[in-house]
């Protein structure tokens, strides 16, 4: 499943005020949402999949990484 963000970009529009008004950016784009983990792409969603499957589970993270193989979803080892 793929979790999409819309954000709302405004532009210019062929209002008087909005033309005169020189302080203010030309487009506004609304911003991102915050990750729990900056720099990387794991939503909420896996990382509390694999905290619960870690620690209510018991499941080490070698058997988690075995056990989304076979998913097709492949994670490095790497530290």
């Amino acid at each position: 499943m793929v979790k999409k963000h819309r954000r709302r970009k405004y532009g210019a529009c062929l209002c008087r005020d909005f033309a005169e008004d020189e302080s203010s950016p030309q487009v506004i784009i609304a911003p991102k949402p915050a990750r729990l983990l900056p720099g990387s792409i794991a939503s909420s969603g896996l990382l509390s999949y694999i905290m619960a499957s870690k620690f209510c589970d018991g499941l080490s993270f070698y058997r988690q990484s075995k056990l989304l193989e076979r998913s097709d979803i492949h994670i490095s080892r790497v530290h």
